[in-house]
């Protein structure tokens, strides 16, 4: 403790919990999944996105196909249990947007934020090996935007 400290405590405040879920029982979809999002792609090649860099994105319509309901319903199993976990009702009633992003060589996507949703989510269908992992910064933006980073909890390092 600092010379002329005592009793110092802390209190962590606003927690971001993040929930990891086991789609591995959906393998049996990816070759088919790959092939339409190819598609898409093709027969649209304008990206829909904003915070993609060297890629594409999809129109935020993918749940609409047929093919990616199997992911549809994972999502929203995925979700209920979040939810439950936030002690929201059973009952709640809630919509899935999703669409595809695919980075080219040196591909990324910029900070950003899904502005108005309580949850996100991310599947990966393909990752290429030495690829980047997904990084979480603290979306408190006086800490964002702070000249000082450390290690701690509070700290973007």
């Amino acid at each position: 403790m600092e010379k002329g400290l005592t009793n110092a405590q802390h209190i962590d405040l606003w927690p971001t919990r993040i929930w990891r879920f086991d789609l591995s029982h959906l393998k049996a979809h990816f070759t088919e999944w790959e092939r339409q999002i190819e598609k898409m792609r093709l027969d649209n090649p304008e990206p829909q996105g904003r915070s993609n860099r060297c890629g594409w994105n999809s129109p935020s319509t993918l749940f609409s196909l047929e093919a990616f309901q199997p992911l549809r319903q994972a999502c929203t199993d995925a979700f209920s249990h979040a939810l439950r976990q936030m002690q929201y009702p059973a009952n709640l009633k809630f919509a899935l947007e999703a669409w595809a992003n695919v980075h080219d060589f040196c591909g990324h996507n910029i900070l950003h934020a899904h502005e108005k949703m309580l949850l996100s989510g991310v599947f990966y269908l393909r990752v290429p090996e030495h690829s980047g992992h997904i990084a979480f910064t603290d979306p408190r933006t006086g800490n964002r935007f702070s000249g000082l980073h450390g290690a701690g909890i509070n700290n973007l390092s």
